[in-house]
């Protein structure tokens, strides 16, 4: 997978279609019971010739992870999937193993955000459990080692073949490799950040709703507020050096190719 992942970074591809987040298909879905789950193409089924479906950092949700398994919840990976031309559809899908998670909660955003709200702990009084919920990665309890995704992608295959609709059916597993892959600094915070301020917003707002009508009780600067609180996290990540270096040990994901006959 050393040509993959050492791609030219002034690539450009003609055409993109915006597909929507986890969390906006199960908007969709609940605003639309008579949807039911995936799958849910951005492209007409079957007119796909190569598609690649990438992540490299924890989901936001286990829900998420769980889902992406399943014909009958939204699934991100069934989806493309749907979308590939048979005689020869090819897709890329890339994923972290639960070692990947691992190493991306402990060697990346890890010793950045724990400093940041050991800080928020000790200057601004917020309570530890709140740091707890802004630092917990929630899917990470859930994913797979290479192992188990791999085994799960094989099933999804099987039941995709065997349960599906007649076009969604001619699935094979061509390849299927674990690699590691660095991610530098700017390219994970956005993505991290992108992901998870939602999260981090909620939790600050649940906070600040059980003292309403004033600041947190930290004693040079009552004025300080939830969007300074959320301010300062994002900050954070952007910006704050790491102690000891930049990490680097590669996230391990799982590389599969998935064709369609």
């Amino acid at each position: 997978m050393g040509d993959y992942f050492s791609m030219p970074k002034t690539v450009v591809y003609a055409k993109g279609t915006y597909a929507a987040t986890y969390a906006e298909a199960c908007q969709s879905l609940a605003s639309n019971p008579s949807n039911k789950g995936s799958p849910q193409t951005v492209v007409a089924p079957s007119t796909i010739t190569i598609s690649t479906l990438e992540r490299f950092i924890p989901p936001a949700t286990r829900q998420e992870y769980e889902h992406l398994f399943t014909m009958d919840e939204p699934s991100a990976l069934v989806d493309r999937m749907s979308e590939l031309k048979p005689n020869g559809g090819c897709m890329v899908f890339i994923y972290p193993t639960k070692q990947g998670a691992s190493t991306f909660k402990h060697n990346y955003v890890g010793p950045i955000l724990g400093p940041v709200l050991s800080t928020m702990i000790g200057v601004r009084c917020i309570p530890e459990n709140v740091a707890e919920k802004i630092n917990k990665l929630e899917a990470m309890d859930v994913m797979s080692r290479y192992e188990l995704l791999l085994s799960r992608v094989k099933q999804l295959i099987k039941n995709m073949n065997e349960k599906g609709s007649s076009t969604m059916r001619g699935f094979s597993l061509a390849m299927a490799s674990k690699e590691k892959v660095h991610l530098g600094r700017g390219v994970w915070a956005e993505w991290f950040l992108d992901q998870e301020l939602p999260r981090f917003r909620q939790v600050v707002d649940d906070y600040y709703g059980r003292t309403p009508g004033r600041g947190l009780p930290q004693a040079y600067n009552q004025d300080y507020t939830a969007a300074g609180m959320v301010a300062e996290i994002i900050d954070g990540i952007k910006e704050r050096p790491y102690d000891s270096g930049e990490p680097q040990e590669g996230i391990e994901v799982g590389v599969f190719v998935i064709k369609r006959e």
